[in-house]
């Protein structure tokens, strides 16, 4: 199967309101999901040479999606400043930066299971 430009904006299409479903649970504004979207499909289509299997596109582009997602959430945190959340930093004294710590709150967020 041949991965060019015109297969990917089927794939792209085939899967444009799933997107914009995913993007929305996590951004909550259209704007900023709609940015995610915009985004995460650039992405991908930059990197499209490093899917090996068409069959599993899907997977692949959600996770981009779900990168894209998780970084501007972070992005976010650090906007606000992870103080302002009510979390103490003085409670994590392994934590060396703000950075480090929205890495962790991330992680309990996002994976509580691994953490």
């Amino acid at each position: 199967m041949r991965m060019d430009k015109a297969w990917f904006s089927d794939q792209i299409r085939e899967r444009e309101a799933a997107m914009y479903a995913l993007a929305m649970s996590y951004m909550k504004q259209e704007d900023d999901a709609l940015d995610c979207m915009q985004q995460s499909i650039l992405k991908a289509y930059e990197h499209l040479d490093t899917l090996r299997d068409p069959e599993k596109f899907k997977p692949w582009l959600y996770g981009i999606l779900e990168r894209e997602n998780t970084a501007r959430f972070a992005n976010s945190l650090n906007a606000i400043g992870v103080r302002y959340l009510g979390f103490d930093p003085s409670l994590c004294p392994a934590v060396e930066n703000d950075s480090e710590l929205v890495d962790r709150i991330l992680g309990e967020i996002l994976h509580p299971a691994y953490t």
